[in-house]
């Protein structure tokens, strides 16, 4: 489909290429290879911002950079700056989108983590 579309003359190359990265990164997920999985994000994010024209919508770049985070977050390998550098540039990528709100909870939430006392 990709080939079919180099140019993405009908819009939908950014979506397919979401779902084709989402898919090798379930497979990831399901061996517990969180920081993989979350390298098939960041080669298309990468792929993307080598593109004259973008491929992906700002909610497919923004959901992208979530998906690193979660996955980050997942392995309990990254630090939590590097996840909130993730939600922030998710943030960045669509600042208009209805996910921004929650976004930014979740950088509260690990910026200022809920002590439970007993």
């Amino acid at each position: 489909a990709i080939e079919a579309d180099p140019e993405n003359e009908s819009g939908l190359l950014g979506r397919f290429q979401m779902m084709v990265a989402s898919l090798k990164a379930e497979k990831l997920v399901v061996q517990k290879k969180y920081l993989t999985a979350a390298d098939e994000y960041i080669i298309l994010l990468k792929a993307e911002s080598g593109r004259v024209t973008p491929s992906l919508k700002p909610e497919e770049r923004q959901n992208a950079w979530y998906q690193i985070a979660y996955l980050y977050a997942l392995s309990k390998k990254v630090e939590n700056e590097k996840i909130v550098y993730c939600l922030k540039n998710a943030i960045s990528a669509a600042p208009e989108s209805d996910a921004v709100p929650r976004l930014q909870e979740i950088i509260n939430e690990i910026i200022n983590p809920v002590k439970v006392t007993r």
